[in-house]
């Protein structure tokens, strides 16, 4: 996770809110979402000749290319304008000790804590659409590129353990709309997540109990 605890040296900046909510599902979607958002905002940020002309702006009826998350898009959004597609893949926990108990120094406070700590593995898929074969291959190589070589600052901004891209998949018609192809690009990454439950006695040994005989 992003460093919470500012150093000595530090320059102030505004703590992130990763810091409270953490790497959360549409989080992760979001991360993705405002990198590709911030690359197509700035002509010059585009590497392939092609594709310079579609400049990503937040007023969608000007912009000219959609990119949205998969729950936000239909084929009928994309017209005439490429588009780039964010989807989700399965979360899953791994192990990084015994019981997820997290080994560390024992608390000040002076009282007892179980400190857990998991990682989650995932991937996310992102469908670089257009209306021909060949400009959905110029914008999957455009899009899987700056995920490459930008992974290390994503890695350290965004506090994942590992971040890289995995895959350039086939390009393929899209089965929403004939006359539309698509790349998948996927990227996959790991993070941790560590929680701290506190030991109470349990509800029922601070209840009484009395009987009363009724008769």
């Amino acid at each position: 996770m992003p460093d919470c605890v500012e150093g000595p040296y530090s320059i102030p900046e505004p703590i992130s809110s990763l810091c409270t909510t953490g790497l959360l599902p549409h989080i992760l979607t979001g991360v993705l979402l405002q990198t590709m958002q911030h690359h197509f905002s700035e002509p010059t940020n585009i590497i392939q000749e092609p594709l310079r002309s579609y400049v990503w702006t937040p007023e969608a009826e000007v912009s000219r290319i959609s990119i949205e998350a998969v729950y936000n898009w239909t084929p009928e959004t994309i017209q005439q304008r490429p588009a780039v597609v964010v989807k989700r893949g399965q979360l899953k926990t791994g192990k990084m000790s015994i019981g997820n108990i997290f080994h560390g120094p024992p608390e000040d406070t002076g009282y007892a804590e179980d400190q857990m700590i998991v990682t989650f593995q995932g991937n996310h898929q992102l469908f670089c659409c257009a209306r021909t074969g060949t400009e959905a291959e110029l914008l999957g190589a455009e899009v899987a590129y700056e995920l490459l070589e930008f992974s290390q600052i994503i890695r350290n901004e965004f506090g994942f353990m590992s971040f890289e891209l995995f895959e350039i998949g086939q390009i393929h018609r899209l089965q929403e709309s004939h006359d539309h192809y698509a790349v998948p690009i996927t990227v996959a990454y790991a993070y941790s997540h560590g929680w701290r439950v506190l030991r109470q006695r349990p509800l029922w040994m601070s209840v009484g109990l009395n009987i009363t005989d009724s008769r």
